[in-house]
C-alpha cells in the first residue's frame, strides 16, 4: 500500500498528539498523587492576631487543597469575582486552619462571616502570611474620642431584646460569629454608662460603635451602636408654674429642679433655594432675583409641599414643644436628601438643613434643590451634627452611571477620595475632594458643615 507524504504527516501528528496526551495525563495524575499534606493546624496555634481576610479573585475556593486529587471548586468564577469586589461585611472571610504541602504550598481553610462559603484556598508559599487568593483586611478602624464624649455620662435611649439596644462581645459583622453580650437590656435602662473606646466599621454600613462600661452592672460592658445611647444622664424634673417672669428656677435639695416652660411658642420658617453650580444660591421664593424663572417659583412651591408631606409626622410631634433637641432636628431631616419628582418640570434633588434658635424657639428649615442631571456628577451639600457618623461615600446620593443606578457598595470602585478634612468632634466647615475614576482631571469639592448639637 502506498501512503502519500501528506497522509504520513497527518498520521505522525495524530500519534504524537495521542502519546503526548497520555504522557500529560500521566504526569498530572503523578503530580496529584505526589502532593501530600505535611501539616494541618488550627490558626489558633500560630502567631496570628487577626485572621480576617477578603478574596483577591485570583484563586478559587476548593473542598480541599487545590493540588490534591479530588479537589472541587466551592464557588463559580462569577461568584468568586462578586465576592472579591464586594464590600458587604457578610462577605468578609475568617481563616481558621492552615495546611502546607510537600511542594511548599500553603493553603488556608476559610469561611465567610455569613457562613455561606467554606473551603480551602491557596495562600502563597509563606506560612502565616496571607497571599495568593486572600489578603488581610481590617474590619474596623479606631475612632478617637473627644473630651466631651469621655466626660459624658450616657444611658440607653431604649431597651429590649433587639441587637441594636444590647451590647456585643465584638462589633457585629466585624468578627466571625460575633456574639451578643446581653440579650435583654431592660434591667439596664437607667444605668450610667461611660464610653471608653470607639471603632468604625470599614465595610458596608460604616457604623460607629462605642465600648461602654457599666459600673453598677459590669456584665453589660461591651460594644453598642453609638446611636443606641444618649447623654447626659437622665435627671428627674418637676415642672411647677411659678408666678412672675418666665425663667428657670433651681430649688435647693437633691435632684429637685423646677423648670418653667419658655414663653415663646415654636415657630417654623421655610427657606427654599435653587443651587447654582457656580457656588451661589438663588433664593427661590420670590420673583425679584435676576435668576428667577417660572420653574424656580413653581418647583420651589412644590418642594416645600413635598417636604411637609414627607415629614408631616415629625412636624406634628414638635409643633407644641418649648425646646427642640438634636434628635428633633434629625427627625426633621437635617442633613438628609430627598428626590422631588415633577411630571412637568423633571426631577430634583433636595438637601435639607435645619437651623434652630434656642432663645427664640425658632426652627428654620432650609431646602436647597437642583436639577437631577446636575446631581449625577456632583455630590449634594452635606450637614452634620457634632458626634455624627460620617463616611465620604454618603455624599454621593443616588448616583447614576452610564444610565444605570449604582448601589453605594460600588462607589469605591468608581470614585477616589483625595482629601477628607471632616472632623465630627467639633463644629466647623470642612471639605471633601474626590474625582470619578473615569475623569481624574475633574476634581469635585464638597463643603461639609458640622453643626453644634
Amino acid at each position: 500500500m502506498t501512503v502519500s507524504k501528506t497522509n504520513l504527516i497527518k498520521m505522525f501528528v495524530t500519534a504524537s498528539f495521542m502519546f503526548g496526551g497520555l504522557i500529560a495525563v500521566g504526569q498530572t495524575q503523578t503530580f496529584a498523587k505526589s502532593n501530600k499534606i505535611t501539616s494541618n493546624v488550627s490558626m489558633a496555634k500560630v502567631n496570628s492576631d487577626d485572621r480576617n481576610v477578603t478574596l483577591t479573585g485570583k484563586h478559587q475556593i476548593y473542598t480541599k487543597a487545590q493540588s490534591l486529587k479530588g479537589a472541587k471548586p466551592v464557588t463559580t468564577k462569577r461568584q468568586l469575582q462578586k465576592l472579591a469586589k464586594s464590600v458587604r461585611s457578610k462577605d468578609t472571610f475568617y481563616a481558621y486552619r492552615m495546611a502546607t504541602t510537600n511542594n511548599q504550598r500553603v493553603y488556608y481553610k476559610i469561611v465567610s462571616f455569613e457562613g455561606k462559603y467554606r473551603g480551602w484556598i491557596y495562600g502563597g508559599k509563606i506560612k502565616n502570611y496571607f497571599n495568593g487568593g486572600i489578603r488581610h483586611t481590617d474590619t474596623t478602624t479606631d475612632v478617637s474620642l473627644s473630651e466631651d464624649v469621655k466626660n459624658t455620662t450616657y444611658h440607653l435611649k431604649s431597651t429590649g431584646t433587639s441587637g441594636d439596644v444590647n451590647t456585643w462581645k465584638a462589633i457585629p459583622w466585624t468578627q466571625y460569629k460575633a456574639g451578643l453580650k446581653t440579650k435583654d437590656s431592660t434591667p439596664y435602662a437607667n444605668d450610667k454608662l461611660k464610653v471608653t473606646a470607639a471603632k468604625q466599621m470599614t465595610r458596608q454600613y460604616f457604623q460607629t460603635y462605642y465600648y461602654v462600661e457599666d459600673a453598677d452592672h459590669p456584665e453589660f460592658n461591651g460594644w453598642i451602636n453609638k446611636n443606641a445611647v444618649e447623654g447626659p444622664e437622665k435627671v428627674i424634673t418637676n415642672t411647677v408654674n411659678v408666678p412672675g417672669p418666665k425663667e428657670t428656677v433651681t430649688v435647693p435639695g437633691p435632684t429637685k429642679t423646677v423648670t418653667v416652660p419658655a414663653e415663646n411658642k415654636l415657630t417654623i420658617n421655610y427657606l427654599t433655594y435653587r443651587f447654582d453650580p457656580s457656588g451661589k444660591y438663588t433664593k427661590a421664593t420670590t420673583g425679584n432675583d435676576a435668576d428667577w424663572t417660572e420653574e424656580t417659583s413653581t418647583v420651589s412651591s412644590g418642594i416645600q409641599k413635598d417636604y411637609q408631606r414627607q415629614f408631616a409626622k415629625a412636624i406634628d410631634q414638635i409643633k407644641d414643644k418649648k425646646e427642640l433637641t438634636s434628635a428633633d432636628l434629625d427627625s426633621l431631616g437635617n442633613g438628609q436628601v430627598f428626590i422631588r419628582l415633577d411630571d412637568e418640570w423633571g426631577e430634583y434633588q433636595v438637601s435639607i438643613r435645619v437651623n434652630y434658635d434656642k432663645q427664640k424657639n425658632v426652627a428654620e428649615i432650609v431646602l436647597t434643590w437642583e436639577d437631577r442631571q446636575t446631581t449625577v456628577s456632583r455630590a449634594a451639600n452635606y450637614y452634620l451634627h457634632v458626634g455624627d457618623n460620617f463616611t465620604p461615600w454618603v455624599l454621593l446620593s443616588d448616583f447614576v452611571y452610564q444610565g444605570y443606578f449604582v448601589s453605594r457598595d460600588r462607589y469605591p470602585q468608581l470614585f477616589t477620595i483625595i482629601e477628607n478634612t471632616v472632623d465630627t468632634s467639633k463644629p466647623g466647615t470642612y471639605e471633601v475632594k474626590y474625582y470619578m475614576n473615569d475623569y481624574p482631571d475633574k476634581i469635585r469639592t464638597v463643603p461639609v458643615t458640622v453643626q453644634p448639637n
